[in-house]
């Protein structure tokens, strides 16, 4: 894998603005791709859980939710999907 500086992809000004709204921590950007109702929400919503972005509290909710609406497989998925028609 090839690392690159954000630099190379944006204004200096906006790269600093960003390092610095980050809290100095590097910035990971991904591309997740693939079919319909393949996962892509679902594995993203686990990764952010992961990374401490989605609290606790917000994945019991979203599990209580998604179970009420006969969705509970899409509870890590409505992480990402919060729009009612995104979760329809």
């Amino acid at each position: 894998a090839v690392r690159r500086d954000l630099s190379e992809y944006v204004e200096e000004s906006a790269a600093a603005e960003m390092a610095q709204a980050l809290g100095g921590k590097e910035a990971l950007h991904l591309v997740v791709v693939g079919h319909v109702d393949a996962g892509k929400s679902t594995l993203m919503g686990r990764i952010l859980h992961a990374l401490g972005q989605v609290t606790a509290k917000e994945a019991h909710s979203n599990a209580r939710d998604a179970a009420a609406a006969g969705k509970a497989s899409f509870a890590w998925a409505w992480a990402l999907d919060a729009r009612p028609e995104e979760r329809a």
